[in-house]
């Protein structure tokens, strides 16, 4: 019955066919290799079957709508495409050569999902392989999931720049170069048809395009009814709130498309990597069971990039409005900003500054900006390859009644609206970011000049601080001429104050002689007062050495204890003011 997940490899559709143009293996190996970071991890070894977070729905031609959006285990999916298989019908409702029947037409689509942008996809390896089996996909697909899969934080950043468009077009009888194409209004990329074969496959990815709307015309065909099969792979990016209980998070997503149609086969695929909530609401409303959307989805082509497309630019106006306001803000808090002097009231000092912080959210809005600028490119880009897979399609479909024909307008209205958005949106975004350099400019200059002005304020306050103590050394100076003055006249009534207190205690005793001479006649407490004030002097420059000696081990000690980092350098003090 099913298929065995064991037994899964993936088989590239004419691989034989693929290896002339494309490396198949180097592919495979890569996949391989990168498995771990791409895909959610094998739970087989505890018996619970392989991780396949799948959600599916498969739409007729009748406006049937099968959805199975609970596929968490290689049996429910494998399940799942053993019906799907059941339920295909090629070529049985016309002879061999002709067209499939469009009411009974079959589309099945799968989502991918991930927890988040950097997480893995909620698909194991092997159920992956298990998809592309059944779709028979070719192998650029892998190109495009592999922009997918886990990111450390911080990096993992090498694919938030790329974008890649793969498609193939294989057409019965009719050599695809001999097909008259002629684009204007972007850059033609027609050189890469010019040496193609009738198997073929494309890719676009960082080629800029003009500005302008996207316009073609072509020349008259002839040829006759020819069968075509279509694949194609590309992917979009969107703006999407990262919270949504915060208004004021935005990232920057990506989802992946891929497509399989051909003209005469009943049974078509789709799949979607990583789709956003407006496109989920978007396929919702579109596939509801027996709707005229419904009926209409799987007859053509064009039908699931029309819905797709349709959501690309949701977001994109509120995104821009919200960089746009944050910028204002900044704006006017410089603009009203008052260059504070010291002098001023404290009220005047609590005014809004500008400071380096609003430099770095300048910056950090100003490179948002021009990421953004870079993808809304990519996606026109994309776009510009989808229009030149429908006129190369449309001119296949010469046989195309009225209805086909329409649909193919309707498609290259889509593209044009499209682009447009993307044009628009890519043209305020510049003005948005040149406005936030000027302001960085310009507050980086008010910043400069603030600091030139607190610089003057703090020279002047350092020329008053030095006069003050210019001041002071000049009144130093002086009372130390008064102290050296005083001191002069101290030393020099010093001997005489000494001898008259000396001779004054009556230790003693000087009395005239009768022949006219002196006597000095000391007394006996004499000595015992030299006795006593001799030692006292001793012992009180000895009491003084030793306590100078005290004093300055405790200073040594006290700075030995204390912490290097903690000691403050003259040099390198700061100060405010």
């Amino acid at each position: 019955m099913g298929t065995n997940p064991q037994d899964t490899t993936t088989q590239w559709p004419n691989e034989s066919d693929s290896a002339r143009y494309y490396p198949v293996h180097q592919v495979q190996a890569d996949l391989d290799f990168e498995s771990t970071r791409l895909f959610a991890p094998d739970d087989s070894r505890r018996h619970r079957g392989e991780i396949a977070a799948v959600e599916a729905c498969k739409v007729g031609g009748d406006g049937m709508v099968i959805v199975d959006n609970k596929i968490r285990t290689h049996a429910r999916l494998d399940q799942f495409l053993c019906y799907d298989r059941r339920s295909q019908s090629v070529e049985e409702n016309g002879p061999k050569g002709s067209d499939v029947s469009r009411s009974h037409r079959w589309a099945t689509l799968f989502i991918l999902f991930q927890q988040n942008s950097r997480a893995k996809l909620e698909i194991s390896y092997d159920g992956f392989r298990l998809l592309l089996n059944h779709m028979s996909a070719f192998p650029e697909v892998c190109e495009i999931v592999k922009a997918f899969g886990q990111r450390a934080e911080g990096l993992g950043v090498e694919d938030e720049s790329w974008a890649g468009y793969y498609s193939r077009i294989k057409s019965g009888s009719t050599a695809l170069e001999d097909l008259p194409l002629r684009s204007t209004g972007i850059a033609n990329t027609g050189s890469q048809f010019g040496n193609a074969t009738t198997s073929r496959v494309r890719q676009q990815a960082t080629v800029l395009p003009g500005p302008g709307t996207i316009t073609s015309d072509h020349g008259s065909l002839s040829q006759s009814h020819l069968q075509y099969d279509y694949e194609v792979c590309y992917i979009l990016r969107y703006v999407e709130q990262a919270q949504m209980d915060n208004p004021n998070s935005w990232t920057i997503r990506k989802t992946a498309f891929y497509q399989k149609f051909s003209s005469h086969v009943a049974q078509s695929y789709s799949l979607l990597i990583e789709p956003s909530i407006a496109l989920q609401k978007q396929l919702a409303m579109v596939l509801t069971p027996m709707s005229t959307s419904a009926i209409d989805f799987p007859k053509h082509w064009t039908t699931f990039p029309i819905v797709c497309l349709g959501t690309i630019s949701v977001n994109w106006r509120t995104y821009i409005n919200f960089m746009s306001s944050e910028i204002e803000n900044i704006h006017a808090k410089f603009k009203f900003e008052q260059l504070v002097r010291m002098s001023e009231p404290q009220s005047s000092a609590e005014l809004a500054r500008v400071t380096f912080t609003d430099l770095r959210t300048l910056q950090t809005f100003t490179d948002k900006g021009l990421h953004s600028i870079h993808v809304l490119s990519l996606n026109s880009d994309v776009l510009h390859a989808m229009l030149e897979d429908c006129e190369k399609l449309n001119l296949l479909e010469a046989h195309a009644q009225n209805g086909e024909l329409q649909r193919y307008n309707e498609f290259r209205d889509v593209l044009q609206a499209r682009h447009r958005e993307q044009l628009f949106c890519k043209k305020s975004l510049q003005s948005i970011c040149d406005r936030a350099e000027r302001i960085s400019q310009m507050i980086g200059n008010t910043i400069a000049l603030r600091d030139s002005s607190t610089m003057r304020e703090l020279t002047e306050i350092s020329g008053r601080e030095a006069v003050h103590i210019h001041a002071l050394t000049e009144k130093t100076v002086d009372d130390t001429r008064a102290m050296k003055l005083l001191t002069l006249m101290a030393v020099l009534y010093l001997p005489a104050s000494f001898t008259a207190g000396f001779f004054g205690m009556g230790y003693v005793s000087i009395r005239s002689t009768t022949d006219g001479g002196v006597s000095v006649q000391p007394s006996k407490e004499l000595w015992f007062y030299l006795a006593i004030t001799i030692p006292l002097v001793f012992l009180t420059y000895l009491f003084y050495f030793l306590w100078g000696q005290l004093r300055s081990r405790g200073a040594r000690r006290e700075f030995q204890r204390e912490p290097k980092d903690s000691r403050v350098s003259t040099f390198g003090t700061e100060f405010e003011v």
